[in-house]
C-alpha cells in the first residue's frame, strides 16, 4: 500500500519497529502523539513542516530505540528519498511513498479519515468486514466494532462504492478506529477492490 507524501517525512518499515523500538509499533504510535502519524501495512511515517524539525523527530527515534539503525529510517521530500527502500511516485495525481518492491495499492493519508474503495458488489464490503469485526446496521451505513475501535461503512446504492471511515468525532489519522480501517480496507485490496475516485 502507499502513503500519501506531505512536506518532510519520516519513515520507518514496521518490521523494524516491531523488532528494535521497545514496545513495537504501538510503542512508536503512542509515543509520536502527533496527527501527521499514518501507517500501512509496511511503513509508518511521522511527517513535519520544517526539515529542523523533522531532525528533531529522527534524534527522538534514536534515543527511545538505539538499536535502529540509521539506515533504518528514511527521510523523504516530494523530490527524493534517502533510503533506496522507499519508492516515491505520483498515484491518482498524488505523490506517495511505499515500500520498494511492493504493490503501491490504496493510498493512506493523515488524518483524513475516510478511505473510498470500488469493487464488483458492495454487499462484499459488509461480508468482509463482518470477518473482522461486528456489523451493526445504521440506518444506510453499518458500524463495524472490535474492542474499542470501530469505523463506519457506508454501502452507496448507486455504485459498487463503499466508504471506510473512522468514526466522528474520534482521531481520523491514527488510533485503533484507523487501525481497523485500514486492515478493512487490507481486506478489500485482497478481495480486488481498488481506490474509487472522490465524488
Amino acid at each position: 500500500m502507499a502513503i500519501v507524501l506531505e512536506y518532510a517525512s519520516l519513515f520507518v518499515r514496521r518490521g523494524t519497529l516491531e523488532a528494535s523500538y521497545p514496545g513495537g509499533f504501538d510503542a512508536f504510535w503512542a509515543d509520536c502523539r502527533s496527527a501527521s502519524f499514518v501507517a500501512d501495512d509496511q511503513l509508518a511515517r511521522v511527517g513535519a513542516m520544517s526539515s529542523r524539525d523533522l531532525g528533531l523527530i529522527a534524534a527522538d527515534v534514536r534515543r527511545r530505540a538505539p538499536a535502529i539503525a540509521d539506515h533504518e529510517i528514511a527521510i523523504a521530500t516530494r523530490e527524493q528519498s534517502t533510503r533506496r527502500w522507499l519508492s516515491i511516485g505520483e498515484i491518482e495525481n498524488t505523490m506517495c511513498v511505499w515500500l520498494v518492491d511492493t504493490e503501491p495499492g490504496a493510498q493512506f493519508a493523515a488524518c483524513t479519515g475516510e478511505m473510498l474503495m470500488q469493487g464488483d458488489d458492495a454487499l462484499q464490503a459488509a461480508e468482509l468486514a463482518s470477518r473482522i469485526g461486528a456489523l451493526r446496521p445504521l440506518g444506510e451505513r453499518a458500524l463495524v466494532v472490535r474492542g474499542e475501535a470501530a469505523v463506519e461503512l457506508d454501502l452507496w446504492e448507486d455504485a459498487p462504492v463503499v466508504s471506510v471511515t473512522s468514526c466522528f468525532g474520534r482521531v481520523a489519522g491514527f488510533g485503533p478506529d484507523a487501525s481497523l480501517r485500514d486492515e478493512l480496507v487490507a481486506e478489500l485490496v485482497r478481495a480486488g477492490w481498488r481506490r474509487a475516485p472522490r465524488r
